[in-house]
């Protein structure tokens, strides 16, 4: 995803690397600028192109919003990484949470808070923020978007923990606090 104003030489990069001869780039590259919004346009074969009407693009976030349970399976994997095989115990504490999973309307033992930070940034994230007085669990979506999810008869021997995704080079950060 790139501005507008930068996909003509984005297009020549790729039609090059992928062997096309420099007459076809450079015409492919010059169709950009006439293309029709929010129509797949195919370039060149395996090089398409959608021409979205804005050069700031950002998640569109009218939908309805994730399900409780979308983030509270979310933290108990990230709970698990942490666990270890520690994960398995039959507890009561570990069995609620599973229950819930499981569809048990009645099952609890979470709390999901959900805010927002003030700007987006390219990163989605997974934090083990500590025990005060339970496990809490921080989910980041586009940086902007903010859960976190209580545990609230389960806490952690395990020292803060922070996983990163960065969106625009991919790579992944994993560090303990």
């Amino acid at each position: 995803m790139v501005p507008t104003k930068d996909a003509a030489g984005h297009i020549e990069r790729m039609a090059t690397r992928r062997g096309y001869g420099s007459e076809i780039v450079r015409a492919a590259a010059a169709s950009v600028a006439s293309m029709p919004e929010r129509m797949r346009i195919e370039l060149l074969p395996g090089i398409s192109l959608i021409n979205w009407p804005t050069d700031e693009p950002m998640p569109d976030l009218s939908g309805r919003p994730l399900d409780d349970l979308v983030l509270v399976k979310t933290a108990f994997e990230f709970v698990a990484l942490i666990l270890d095989t520690a994960i398995y115990a039959d507890t009561p504490h570990l069995g609620e949470i599973r229950e819930a999973l499981t569809g048990n309307s009645k099952a609890g033992g979470f709390r999901v808070e959900r805010f927002m930070a003030s700007d987006y940034a390219s990163f989605h994230g997974v934090c083990f923020e500590g025990n005060d007085p339970h496990a809490r669990i921080q989910i980041r979506l586009f940086g902007k978007l903010a859960f976190r999810i209580h545990f609230l008869h389960l806490a952690l021997d395990a020292p803060k923990i922070v996983y990163t995704h960065n969106l625009k080079t991919g790579d992944h950060d994993f560090t303990r606090a």
